[in-house]
């Protein structure tokens, strides 16, 4: 008895003792997750740390090390926490993980700008620079394990930040570079080296640490960031927003526009010297017949000014006619479709991209003097959008879809101008530009941000989005709600004894069994991690758990076909009209926590 409490009370001093001193953080240089700044930490792990340990009251102090290093000085208990460390069952020996992870990520093969890189196969006998222990190089699925299961003899140089890396791919060192996908598209247009089409895994990040005394410490910062991630207004998000998704200006538009700009500063000052000269020239003609009128004698005089005068004319209308067939080449060799028509629809000019995607898309032929109501029979939209220009007599831009002759469909962005001569209206300008690789980056990015990557539902973001309008459907149409909170029951296990690849098969097939078990007026989404969340539209509490019947059934017959044995807790909480849903989600988790701990009970007693 006395030996336990002399042990209990030694465990009681070390935490003391860990708590009362400040804790060292070990960062290394991977603008923007972390990195320093005129002596100043930033990046996206300080700020958020920073901002929770203000909130918990944690005293702490930062130490700047490369990777490697950092590793070492954890392991040697020279520092207490790491940021941005990757899990690795060769690391889980020597160190403990946060279960929260910051941040997901994906190693990338750069290149330099003149360099093409089709496959890994290309990788054959290449140099590569490498970070010392990085998890993309050494990990179990990492370009090491790459490079000996293909046998490509990869010559790697080691280096112990990113940025040696990249300077080592700019410099010509080597011929390719590993390095994360966040530090990679944040800075390679520092370096002049671009990403290539080669990814790597995609890992969790977390923070890790060796004394274990830590673990209540550790434990607070995990609670905080989880409560961070489940508000999209969180600090959490404004700091990913900060760093991650600035929106760019793309690179082409800045010279176009200084072009453009130069080509209307030019011509308002041709404009207006030919306005100053032409006035100045009637005025002198005016002149001249006045002294007509007075003079006889003066005819000769003004004869020969007047003849003078015509040269100048006629050398102005050569520049004018210059200029004009200036323009009419810069039209023809546009990378858009620009076409004039009249007020009466009939073609004043057009230019071959317009004639060929006419050719092309309509398998007509469009020429100068040709009607348009007559070739573009039947497409009325198109037609409405001349006469709307004309009619009104205002400037307006349509992005639309083209369905050409085989099906096939392209987007096109019509920008459409009323065109006058003498003061009056005269007809319709048409620009057309193909946007269609804009527009399916766009569906890309959308993609992106409103699905999981992993299972393919939606994410938290979209998902809250959806649970939402069901909210405000159910209270509108008087529907009853209920929204589920699901958690993969010893995710943990899965993962350290199958590994993770598993564990990330699991969480798809559970994904897979949830989506398929629900209605299509529904929603299924990925909380995060192991958590899932589900909103069910005009179902009772009962009918719940009838769905949760079903799935456990689904689970049971997965479970005799595999080794891993599936199992969920999920919980449900009705929603109340006018209530919070992020209230009716927290009494869904708790509710799903009750289920878990009772079963757990039922299992310890069995």
């Amino acid at each position: 008895m006395k030996k336990e409490m002399f042990l209990f009370f030694i465990i009681i001093i070390m935490v003391t003792i860990t708590i009362a001193r400040p804790l060292t953080v070990v960062i290394y240089s991977a603008p923007p997750v972390m990195y320093i700044d005129n002596g100043k930490v930033k990046g996206i792990f300080p700020e958020i740390f920073d901002y929770i340990a203000k909130k918990e009251g944690i005293d702490y102090k930062y130490i700047y090390l490369n990777f490697a290093d950092g590793l070492e000085y954890l392991k040697n208990d020279l520092a207490d926490i790491m940021f941005g460390v990757a899990y690795t069952k060769e690391r889980a020996k020597y160190f403990e993980y946060s279960r929260e992870p910051l941040l997901f990520d994906w190693g990338q093969i750069f290149s330099r700008e003149n360099v093409t890189l089709h496959g890994f196969m290309d990788l054959k006998n290449k140099s590569v620079a490498v970070l010392k222990k990085d998890v993309y190089y050494e990990g179990p699925q990492g370009l090491k394990k790459i490079d000996s299961d293909l046998n490509l003899n990869i010559k790697f140089k080691e280096y112990n930040s990113y940025e040696e890396v990249f300077k080592s791919l700019e410099d010509g060192e080597v011929d390719y570079a590993l390095a994360s996908r966040i530090f990679g598209l944040n800075t390679r247009k520092k370096y002049d080296i671009k990403e290539t089409q080669l990814i790597l895994n995609t890992v969790d990040i977390y923070m890790i640490y060796s004394n274990k005394s830590l673990k209540p410490i550790i434990d607070r910062l995990d609670l905080r960031l989880k409560e961070l991630k489940r508000n999209d207004e969180s600090y959490y998000y404004k700091i990913i927003n900060k760093y991650l998704y600035k929106k760019q200006i793309p690179t082409w538009i800045l010279p176009v526009l200084l072009l453009i700009g130069i080509i209307t500063f030019i011509l308002i000052i041709f404009i207006y010297l030919m306005r100053r000269n032409i006035e100045k020239k009637t005025k002198e003609l005016l002149e001249r017949n006045k002294e007509l009128e007075k003079n006889k004698k003066k005819v000769e005089k003004l004869y020969n000014t007047l003849k003078h005068n015509m040269e100048e004319l006629q050398n102005t209308k050569g520049k004018l006619e210059e200029s004009q067939a200036l323009l009419e080449s810069f039209i023809e060799h546009s990378i858009d479709g620009i076409l004039f028509v009249n007020k009466n629809f009939d073609v004043i000019l057009v230019n071959n991209v317009f004639k060929e995607r006419t050719r092309t898309d309509f398998h007509k032929n469009i020429t100068k003097g040709s009607n348009l109501r007559k070739i573009f029979e039947g497409e009325l939209l198109f037609l409405l959008e001349l006469e709307k220009a004309y009619n009104e007599e205002r400037s307006f831009v349509i992005e639309k879809p083209i369905k050409r002759r085989d099906g096939s469909i392209y987007w096109v962005s019509n920008s459409y101008y009323p065109i006058y001569k003498g003061g009056e209206k005269y007809g319709v300008a048409l620009i057309s530009r193909d946007i269609t690789k804009l527009k399916e980056n766009e569906i890309l990015l959308e993609k992106l941000a409103h699905y999981d990557s992993l299972t393919g539902l939606y994410n938290r973001r979209a998902g809250m989005e959806i649970l939402k309008e069901l909210a405000l459907l159910s209270k509108r149409e008087n529907k009853p709600l209920v929204i589920g909170f699901v958690d993969v029951d010893n995710l943990k296990t899965i993962n350290d004894v199958y590994g993770h690849s598993k564990g990330d098969e699991a969480i798809k097939n559970i994904a897979n069994i949830l989506k398929s078990s629900v209605r299509h007026s529904d929603v299924v989404a990925r909380y995060g991690g192991d958590e899932f969340f589900m909103g069910l539209y005009n179902c009772t509490i009962e009918d719940a758990e009838r769905i949760r019947d079903t799935i456990n059934k689904k689970l049971e017959h997965l479970n005799k076909y595999s080794y891993i044995h599936y199992s969920i807790s999920l919980g449900f909480a009705r929603y109340i009209p006018n209530s919070d849903i992020d209230e009716i989600l927290l009494k869904a988790d708790q509710n799903m926590y009750s289920l878990k701990n009772m079963k757990k009970k039922l299992k310890d007693k069995s």
